[in-house]
């Protein structure tokens, strides 16, 4: 048998406590922090050519 790719036709309920859904409802929080830390590092990834090492 096939099975259709499409989305189904129902819309998606609007926020909010639904009788037909059996969803807890989350309050309303910030979006959480990113799981990638920002690219805070000092070290860069190429250094400078003011302080490359003299061999």
């Amino acid at each position: 048998m096939s099975i259709p790719l499409e989305p189904s036709p129902v819309p998606a309920p609007p926020p909010g406590p639904n009788p037909s859904d059996p969803r807890p409802v989350q309050p309303t929080q910030p979006s959480p922090r990113p799981p990638m830390p920002e690219p805070t590092d000092p070290t860069p990834a190429e250094p400078p050519p003011s302080v490359v090492p003299v061999a």
